[in-house]
C-alpha cells in the first residue's frame, strides 16, 4: 500500500523535537541576514525573490563558523547572496540558557527570560516545518515559505563559495518544477485551486510537506462536497498536523491523538486512509505512554475492519496486537518480591528468585 506520509512525518517530528532540545536562536543577525522569518517572506515577496535560509547552531554544532567565514564572508558569496533574501535561523545555547533563571531572577531577567522562551517557541515551529535534522542545513524556500530545495552542509560539498554555487545549480531542475507549480496554485481558484494544491503536495517529500500546511488546511473549504474525491485525504492531513503541534507544545495526549479518530470517523476518508488514522492513533497512543488496553485494541480493530484486504497493513496490526498483549500480561503480572522467594521451593521449581 503507498503510503501517505503520516508514518514519515511521525518520524520526523521526534528526531526534530530531540536535535532541538535545549538550544535558542541567537540575538542580533549577520551582516544583510534576516533573523524573522515572516519579514523575510515580506521581502521576498516584495522584491520576487526566493529565500536563502539556514538554520545553525552557531556556538555549539563545530561547522556553522567555518562555513560563515569560509563562504558566507567571502566576496565570492556576494552574487548569490543578491539572488536571494537571507535569512539566518540560529539555535544558541548561551542565548538559551538566559531562559534559566531562579525564583531571585530581577524583573528584566524575567522579561527576558519570556522573550526567549515565545522566540524558541517560533523558531521550533519553523524547525519542525521544515523538517529540520541537521545544523547547519540550507533550504530555498519560495516568496511564500514553500519548500523549493534543501542542501544538508557538507564540508566537501559546500566548502567554498563555488561549490556553494554549484549545490544550487545541481537544484535547478527541481527548484523551477516547484515554481511552476507554485503559481498554479497562485493563479487557480475554485476546484483547479484544489488540485493544483495537490499537485504541488504529491511533489513534495512526504517529511517536508508541512510547509504546505496552509494550502492543506483550505482544501476542506473550498471542496466541502468532496467534487474532487480530495476531501478526506487533507482531512486526515490536517487532522496530524494539529496534532503534532499539539503534542510538541505538550498538550493532553488523548485528545491530540483524538484529532486522527475524529477524521476516520468523520465519513470523507477511503478505507486505506481510514486504516491508516485508526492504526496510527493507536502506535502514538502505545509509544506515549497509554495503557488504556481495552482502547488500544479497539482502535486495531477498527483499522483492520476498515479495509480487510489490505494486506501490506495488516502484518503490521497484526504485530501490534501481539506487543500490546504482551504489555498487557506484563503490566497484570504481580510484582516478584525481592526479599522472599515467590515459591516455597526454588530448588525444585528450577527458578532463582530475587535476580534478574
Amino acid at each position: 500500500m503507498k503510503k501517505t506520509g503520516i508514518f514519515a512525518l511521525c518520524a520526523a517530528l521526534f528526531l526534530t523535537s530531540a536535535l532541538l532540545s535545549g538550544c535558542q536562536k541567537k540575538a542580533g543577525g549577520w551582516n544583510g541576514w534576516l533573523t524573522d522569518f515572516e519579514k523575510a517572506e515580506k521581502e521576498a515577496a516584495k522584491k520576487g525573490k526566493n529565500i536563502f535560509l539556514l538554520f545553525s547552531g552557531e556556538d555549539w554544532d563545530g561547522k556553522t563558523s567555518e562555513f560563515r567565514a569560509a563562504v558566507l564572508e567571502d566576496k565570492a558569496f556576494s552574487p548569490i547572496a543578491k539572488q536571494y533574501v537571507l535569512l539566518h535561523i540560529d539555535f544558541s545555547e548561551t542565548e538559551y540558557a538566559e531562559a534559566d533563571i531562579g525564583e531571585d531572577a530581577t524583573a528584566a531577567q524575567q522579561k527576558r527570560a519570556q522573550e526567549i522562551a515565545v522566540e524558541y517557541d517560533k523558531r521550533e515551529d519553523l524547525a519542525d516545518t521544515y523538517n529540520l535534522t541537521q545544523y547547519p542545513s540550507i533550504y530555498i524556500l519560495s516568496p511564500e515559505g514553500y519548500l523549493l530545495a534543501r542542501i544538508p552542509y557538507d564540508k566537501e560539498n559546500l566548502g567554498t563559495p563555488a561549490a556553494l554555487a554549484e549545490g544550487l545549480a545541481s537544484q535547478a531542475d527541481i527548484v523551477r518544477e516547484r515554481e511552476n507549480l507554485i503559481a498554479a496554485v497562485r493563479n487557480s481558484s475554485g476546484l483547479d485551486r484544489v488540485r493544483a494544491i495537490d499537485a504541488l503536495f504529491e511533489a513534495m517529500e512526504p517529511e517536508c510537506r508541512a510547509c504546505l500546511a496552509g494550502l492543506a488546511a483550505e482544501v476542506p473549504q473550498i471542496d466541502s462536497q468532496d467534487e474532487t474525491g480530495l476531501l478526506g485525504k487533507y482531512e486526515l492531513w490536517n487532522a496530524y498536523i494539529k496534532m503534532q503541534k499539539a503534542l510538541r507544545k505538550g498538550e493532553d495526549r488523548d485528545s491530540s491523538v483524538q484529532l486522527l479518530i475524529d477524521a476516520a470517523e468523520r465519513g470523507h476518508l477511503d478505507g486505506e486512509l481510514k486504516q491508516e488514522a485508526f492504526y496510527t492513533a493507536a502506535y502514538l497512543l502505545a509509544a506515549l505512554g497509554s495503557q488504556d488496553f481495552d482502547r488500544l485494541f479497539v482502535l486495531l480493530q477498527l483499522a483492520q475492519d476498515a479495509s480487510p484486504e489490505s494486506s501490506a497493513h495488516l502484518q503490521y496490526i497484526d504485530r501490534m496486537r501481539e506487543a500490546l498483549r504482551q504489555m498487557q500480561a506484563a503490566a497484570a503480572a504481580p510484582a516478584v518480591s525481592l526479599e522472599e522467594p515467590a515459591s516455597p521451593d526454588p530448588q525444585e521449581s528450577g527458578q532463582v528468585y530475587g535476580r534478574e
